[in-house]
């Protein structure tokens, strides 16, 4: 019994030797991790530390048992390209923290002003000239929000506007890589009704409204890959899809 007493003791404290040595370890590196930095690059490292250093106080120097992981990751995730952000600390001191961009899927030109990315999950994300980022863009008639930065996600707009109309098609775009790969601009004309842009072929894509717009594109697809194919795909001007059971084309002049 006297034996199994004295290891308990030796037990308790080691572990209270540990507890204070951890408490004494000091914050001696900030080490950022931008997980996706290879497919965007609207965040970098010394973004990072600058909003930490902006918004977090110091840590450097400070023991790590003082630094909030829960209060940094609230502070990292304010920040509009930032989707994920985990902090934890390791036993060398280092204070690792790893980020997710938002992956944005179309740029929404609006008139006289670059207008902004929305993301996959309809975060609205401000226009940056930093780094490029090349994705579908909508442009033409689209009315200008005068507030559109202060707005988090399309769903907070306080009207109806042609942006959430154009965030649906092109997140179905997005989720079909023949059409990711195949569309490359939204245009919305006086009448509210859109045409496409298609990367190969020069022919111009009018789908009108957004009314069965999947069914739009499953007969597109059937007419690319069972009539362009066999005739050209610069046999027209223009392939018109609004129209119901049927696709109306204009024919090039030879």
């Amino acid at each position: 019994m006297l034996e199994y007493l004295f290891l308990l003791m030796v037990l308790v404290l080691l572990t209270a030797t540990v507890s204070e040595k951890k408490k004494q370890v000091l914050c001696r590196a900030i080490v950022p991790n931008i997980l996706d930095s290879s497919r965007v690059r609207f965040v970098t490292e010394q973004d990072v530390k600058e909003i930490l250093r902006k918004k977090g106080g110091r840590m450097l120097g400070m023991p790590l048992c003082q630094i909030n992981t829960a209060k940094i990751e609230e502070v990292l995730l304010k920040h509009p390209y930032i989707k994920q952000a985990e902090a934890y600390k390791d036993a060398n001191g280092v204070l690792n923290i790893d980020i997710i961009q938002r992956n944005p899927i179309v740029r929404i030109y609006l008139p006289g002003r670059p207008g902004f990315f929305v993301d996959e999950q309809g975060y609205i994300l401000p226009w940056s000239a930093r780094y490029p980022v090349h994705v579908l863009v909508a442009t033409g008639n689209i009315p200008a929000l005068s507030r559109i930065s202060s707005f988090r996600t399309i769903y907070d707009l306080p009207e109806r506007t042609h942006i959430q109309d154009i965030y649906r098609l092109s997140r179905f775009i997005d989720s079909v890589p023949f059409w990711k790969s195949q569309i490359e601009e939204i245009y919305v004309d006086d009448n509210g009704e859109y045409t496409l842009t298609p990367r190969v072929g020069s022919h111009a894509i009018i789908l009108g409204d957004m009314d069965n717009y999947k069914e739009k594109f499953s007969k597109l697809y059937i007419f690319y890959t069972h009539a362009l194919n066999n005739i050209g795909w610069n046999r027209y001007t223009i392939i018109n899809l609004s129209f119901k059971n049927q696709i109306v084309c204009t024919k090039r002049n030879q």
